[in-house]
């Protein structure tokens, strides 16, 4: 091949390279933990709120999702699948039961009981916290947990979306006492932990060394940090870089970091 190929080839290269580097510059994502593990996502805007049981924009959700786990979680099919219960039945239409994986503990090491799932619906349901998701438990007359990895959900009406309204996607189990500040340092029991976050420019997060799931990490991530840097005057929603390095992310951009 002709030099003047490998002169195109080489600047194609250089150019990719520089977008890519300016993309990152646009973000807030400049932690010095990052490296060629941390992986960067690129969003419009900084999460709303990271309590999971307040948090209903998308950048809240997708990040909640990889902090805190559900009750349940719907798989790739859109079934639901066991997540915090490893298991749950439902003797009659007004009850359903839930028996919780035992020794799942936050990333702050504290032991998840059904204490803490009591504490993180009630609390939604009782005006603790304001929060549009009290209402996806109006079907809810009460909870009992007659031992720590049991929960016993009451029903006024059968509820054919308690399920959903328990899943990941759609709340996280929070620690006993959490409360009207939780998001300020959320801690859960998801596969990654929170690490820092600044308003209208990053959410930093690292590998959680407790998660219950080891390295089952979504999507086959084998990253240790994961930064969602909001980005100054790119638009659109999920779009997907054309430049080296860029894949497609979860609810954003994602580049490679280093």
């Amino acid at each position: 091949m002709s030099d003047n190929f490998f002169q195109k080839l080489s600047t194609v290269a250089a150019v990719c390279l520089a977008l890519v580097a300016d993309l990152l510059l646009m973000t807030g994502c400049h932690s010095p933990r990052m490296d060629k593990s941390t992986v960067v996502f690129l969003i419009e805007s900084s999460p709303t709120n990271l309590d999971p049981r307040i948090g209903t924009d998308a950048q809240s959700e997708h990040i909640d999702e990889l902090l805190f786990d559900g009750l349940v979680v719907r798989d790739a099919s859109f079934r639901v699948a066991p997540g915090l219960a490893e298991r749950w039945e439902q003797p009659d239409p007004l009850t359903v039961i839930f028996h919780l994986h035992p020794n799942v503990h936050f990333s702050d090491g504290r032991l998840l009981t059904s204490r803490d799932v009591l504490w993180t619906l009630n609390s939604m349901r009782n005006g603790s916290i304001i929060t549009p998701k009290g209402a996806s438990y109006a079907s809810v007359s009460s909870i009992d947990t007659p031992d720590p990895v049991t929960v016993v959900f009451h029903l006024k009406f059968p509820d054919n979306f308690l399920l959903t309204n328990l899943s990941s996607a759609a709340m996280g189990i929070v620690p006993y006492g959490s409360g009207r500040d939780f998001w300020q340092h959320p801690v859960g029991s998801g596969p990654f932990r929170f690490v820092s976050q600044e308003i209208d420019k990053e959410v930093v997060i690292e590998r959680n060394p407790l998660s219950w799931r080891g390295d089952a990490i979504r999507g086959g991530a084998r990253s240790d940090y994961a930064c969602f840097g909001v980005a100054q005057g790119l638009g659109g929603s999920g779009e997907q870089f054309p430049a080296a390095g860029y894949v497609s992310g979860a609810g954003g951009r994602e580049a490679s970091g280093g």
